[in-house]
């Protein structure tokens, strides 16, 4: 089948976002822009014998491409095998084929860290429409660490004009150190919520704690077991090696004997599931310190009583 600007595609109306990306895809890879028809050469067919919500066929013959699927995830999967055998130069003579295809696994997800060097929107989309053209369809966000706050919370705005910005060595350029970081707003958030959607992905956001919370404790010093900030002063983590933040909490760890830390957690998890309509929000739970807690009256009360056996 050989694509030229001639040729055309037909899809049913309810497919009509997965047939503009296709036609933007191709016009990308191409630079050939197709364009829709009554009887197109590139045809995008419904079909409820198509069992599993991913699954599709595709066959190319000389005279037609036709792709089949029974939901819109399963032709977006089907698009992509498309593209994939498109030749890079003219002319893009495509080869006969026919594959029958559906994904071993129904998790296959990357993970992207905006925490200890965020991204701009555009190289977010970037990342998630790689992911796209590789059929992967979970994309794990991590957008809290101890190295910066990333996302927007309206009830705890100090997250960001504080928790999100550090001092860094080397940046922005060896032998300086400068002022690093940068968030995303709500509406920031939805947008790239939305652009991951039209590419069959969801974003699963991860807010790491109760450890991996400098940033939220710098932000917020009543949240950690002293309750008071010290002066900036640097502290080590890898992989940034030395990080300042104005003022350091010294601690990582939220103080779980706190009401006020139960309050935070609660309010900044209701805005974040208002955000993403993924079924899971990730909460880390990983590399927490304890020594903190087992010196703080606060949390060895809430040990007691819930009666714990240790930290």
């Amino acid at each position: 089948f050989l694509l030229i600007e001639a040729t055309t595609l037909t899809f049913p109306a309810e497919w009509k976002s997965q047939a503009d990306l296709l036609i933007a895809q191709i016009k990308q890879d191409t630079g050939i822009q197709i364009k829709p028809s009554a009887s197109g050469s590139i045809r995008l067919e419904k079909d409820s014998s198509i069992a599993g919500r991913e699954a599709y066929q595709l066959e190319v013959t000389p005279d037609r491409m036709v792709l089949k699927a029974s939901s819109s995830a399963g032709i977006f999967n089907a698009c992509q095998s498309l593209l994939q055998l498109i030749p890079k130069d003219s002319p893009h003579n495509i080869p006969a084929i026919r594959v029958t295809d559906a994904p071993r696994f129904p998790w296959r997800g990357l993970m992207l860290d905006s925490s200890r060097h965020f991204q701009s929107v555009a190289e977010v989309k970037r990342f998630i429409d790689l992911m796209s053209r590789y059929k992967l369809n979970v994309f794990h966000w991590h957008l809290t660490d101890g190295h910066g706050w990333r996302i927007e919370i309206k009830k705890y705005p100090k997250l960001t004009e504080v928790g999100a910005w550090r001092e860094q060595p080397g940046y922005p350029e060896p032998g300086k150190t400068g002022r690093y970081g940068g968030f995303y707003t709500q509406e920031e958030i939805r947008d790239v919520v939305k652009f991951a959607a039209d590419r069959n992905i969801t974003i699963v956001p991860e807010i790491d704690m109760p450890g991996h919370n400098a940033a939220a404790i710098s932000a917020y010093p009543e949240l950690g077991c002293s309750g008071k900030s010290q002066p900036g002063d640097w502290f080590f983590d890898y992989p940034c090696k030395a990080q300042k933040f104005p003022p350091f909490p010294g601690t990582n760890e939220l103080c779980v004997g706190r009401d006020e830390t139960v309050r935070f957690a609660t309010e900044v998890l209701s805005e974040v599931i208002d955000l993403f309509p993924s079924t899971y929000v990730h909460i880390g739970g990983d590399e927490v310190n304890p020594a903190h807690w087992k010196q703080c009256p606060r949390c060895q009360k809430r040990k007691a009583d819930l009666k714990l056996p240790d930290e």
